[in-house]
């Protein structure tokens, strides 16, 4: 029997949101800190081509007009991601070029490559929310009322804007789902939805499990006890 926790594919949770809200760490990767888990150059090949395929994946839809958005400071955050030199990240400590590292190199390159391309594409088919500088007063409010939690768990001014915004638009009526590698994003949005009255109906926070995996958050009872009294008593 299938769980709510199953791993589902971005297709599924396209088809089955009115609004899917991408951080920047759902798109981006941190290519040291993954790389040193491959055992291989082989696996570390093949690791940024299957990046690379998905980051160009999530062009298309973007570019084709999908309900996947970015919100302003995401979009500044992957607007800032560096070139990438082929040759200077292919050589050691010792000046030498590896061939080997050659082949990765590349595919990191053109990673770089279409993710310029992507913030290009929500650009130019209006897929960046951005409430918070548009004078919206429905946000604003949500805003005050859960700014608290800012600092209580430790979120920069991005990852409070995508949570508000996903608040924003479940209180619109509009069924969204936040996908992230930040469980504090998750948590954050937890502490909101069971430690105060509202419901939480239409907003659901999803962890990227794999290159097109996405598990709905999950979150034991204690911890979510705690969130809940977090928000609660403050």
């Amino acid at each position: 029997m299938a769980s709510r926790f199953d791993p589902v594919n971005l297709e599924h949770l396209i088809s089955s949101h009115d609004f899917v809200i991408f951080d920047t760490c759902a798109i981006t990767e941190r290519w040291r800190e993954n790389f040193s888990k491959c055992r291989t150059h082989y696996e570390a090949f093949d690791y940024a081509k299957n990046t690379l395929n998905f980051e160009q994946r999530l062009n298309e839809k973007v570019a084709g007009g999908s309900n996947i958005y970015i919100t302003s400071g995401v979009y500044n955050e992957i607007v800032d991601v560096k070139p990438y030199s082929v040759k200077k990240t292919a050589k050691m400590d010792d000046g030498k070029l590896r061939k080997s590292l050659v082949p990765i190199s590349r595919a990191i390159r053109e990673s770089r490559k279409t993710l310029r391309k992507l913030t290009e594409a929500f650009l130019d088919n209006n897929r960046i929310l951005n409430f918070k500088n548009a004078g919206n007063k429905d946000y604003e409010k949500l805003s005050d009322r859960y700014i608290h939690l800012k600092d209580k768990l430790e979120l920069s001014e991005t990852d409070f804007d995508i949570i508000v915004s996903g608040l924003y638009l479940k209180e619109a009526g509009e069924s969204t789902a936040v996908l992230t590698n930040d469980n504090k994003i998750c948590e954050a949005g937890y502490a909101i939805l069971f430690g105060g009255n509202i419901s939480p109906k239409n907003l659901d926070f999803f962890i990227r499990s794999g290159f097109n995996q996405f598990k709905e958050f999950f979150i034991p009872k204690a911890r979510l006890k705690l969130l809940a009294s977090i928000n609660k008593t403050i």
